[in-house]
């Protein structure tokens, strides 16, 4: 049985996929209660940390500070929660969660969460939001001149 983010890494056509990256794709988490939250996953399948090569690490971790960095503004989020666990999906991958003081689990780890799913044109609206915030943030472009952009629209 395949892995679910590798599956996910496979389909061009998800509404959840925000941007192509060297490392990684970003991906809207559906659930959005958390507004902004995104996930972050590693273009190739590996478990977990332990068996990642550490110079592809250090770029990896290039692109989420700079992800981060981005949510933050884009949705002026008081903190940026990142976590990498892989309890649930053993594929490496990040959850970039914008926290905000007036959220119910403020000065508390993100978990657990409320559920706030959106609707897929919903879905859609803020992908291409943060997508073409991220595609004019400076740092962003300054990553790599060979990145690809997932299709949103």
């Amino acid at each position: 049985m395949m892995c679910p983010f590798c599956r996910l890494l496979m389909d061009d056509q998800d509404t959840s996929l925000i941007v192509r990256m060297k490392h990684g794709r970003l991906f809207l988490n559906r659930n959005q209660c958390f507004k902004g939250r995104v996930i972050y996953v590693y273009h190739k399948h590996i478990d977990d940390i332990s068996q990642i090569d550490v110079n592809h690490y250090f770029e990896a971790d290039k692109e989420i500070i700079v992800i981060a960095k981005a949510i933050k503004r884009i949705f002026n989020a008081d903190l940026i929660n990142a976590a990498s666990l892989g309890n649930h999906v053993q594929h490496l991958h990040w959850h970039i969660i914008p926290r905000y003081k007036n959220d119910p689990n403020w000065g508390n780890p993100p978990w657990p969460h409320g559920v706030e799913e959106l609707t897929e044109a919903e879905q859609k609206e803020r992908c291409l939001f943060i997508r073409n915030e991220l595609v004019t943030d400076k740092e962003f472009k300054a990553l790599d001149a060979a990145m690809e952009y997932g299709k949103v629209g």
